[in-house]
């Protein structure tokens, strides 16, 4: 009956500590006011929120393509690193010559089971368009937190790597969203 007793009292006290952690949290809510002044006697006033502009369908585009980059790297990142899920995952972000490239390097890595490790990161994409439908993606590409190992956890990566990259893309308009069609793999410094 004792030890019952303490793991109530136990229980209770960390869903009061909890509370109390939780609590400090929050962010403090107002009290009521009867006359619009705040405490030192001024008229209180809430800031006024600042209106976002809304981007153009142009602007949104040339977003959507910078972003398209981003995703790209994220799942050939997410295939390379898990040799069990199904390469047919880069479809979803790449057609044509991309998906082809990277179909093909990943079941190479996949037969030498060398294996990603750590990600990779887009930094400075920028979009450009002449009809709308393919855009130029120029992004640069910061490998220094990936690795590539083989069987042995061995990297097989060679030392004098570059940690950036700057990659031209070109970026394709569908009904179904933004793909990568071409990654050539050319890189220049970043600041080039």
């Amino acid at each position: 009956m004792r030890q019952k007793i303490f793991a109530i009292v136990a229980v209770v006290a960390c869903a009061v500590a909890l509370a109390a952690c939780n609590a400090e949290d929050a962010p403090p809510t107002p009290g009521p006011t009867s006359s619009g002044l705040s405490s030192s006697g001024t008229t209180a006033t809430s800031p006024t929120p600042t209106p976002t502009k809304a981007l153009t369908p142009e602007e949104q585009d040339l977003r959507s393509a910078e972003e398209a980059i981003t995703q790209y790297w994220r799942v050939i990142d997410e295939a390379a690193s898990d040799p069990t899920q199904s390469l047919n995952v880069l479809a979803t972000v790449a057609r044509s010559q991309a998906l082809a490239q990277w179909q093909t390097t990943l079941a190479e890595y996949r037969t030498k089971q060398w294996k990603q490790v750590g990600r990779s990161s887009v930094d400075d994409a920028v979009a450009v368009t002449e009809d709308g439908k393919a855009f130029t993606v120029r992004a640069c590409l910061d490998v220094s937190s990936l690795d590539v190992v083989d069987a042995a956890g061995k990297s097989i990566v060679v030392a004098n790597r570059p940690a950036q990259q700057q990659y031209t893309y070109t970026v394709e308009k569908a009904p179904e969203g933004f793909f990568v069609i071409e990654d050539t793999l050319k890189g220049q410094p970043c600041d080039a």
